[in-house]
């Protein structure tokens, strides 16, 4: 990876950014917003990679378990099958943890 003092030079500083990729928070923050728009039917992993296609499976795993520790998404399932929906309010006394 060329260096982002390369990119400016060359008059492209948006190429080391996108080369670059996103911040984990800034993964996070799109990750949380396609599950509020996904309604209670939650979102499949499928989808997930969709939304940050520069990640791996396991990358975005990673940063949906975070959120879960956050208390922000619960996992619905186990598997291929689990989709990730976002908290409600009504949930906030519950553990984070799996609903089955």
């Amino acid at each position: 990876m060329l260096s982002r003092r390369f990119y400016s030079f060359v008059g492209r500083p948006g190429g080391y950014t996108r080369r670059r990729g996103l911040d984990r928070q800034t993964n996070k923050e799109l990750l949380l917003r396609h599950v509020a728009r996904s309604g209670q039917d939650g979102a499949p992993m499928d989808e997930w990679l969709q939304v940050l296609p520069a990640k791996t499976r396991d990358q975005i795993k990673q940063r949906l378990f975070e959120l879960r520790r956050e208390g922000r998404v619960n996992r619905i399932g186990v598997t291929r099958a689990a989709r990730w929906v976002a908290v409600r309010p009504d949930d906030l006394g519950r553990h984070p943890g799996n609903t089955q």
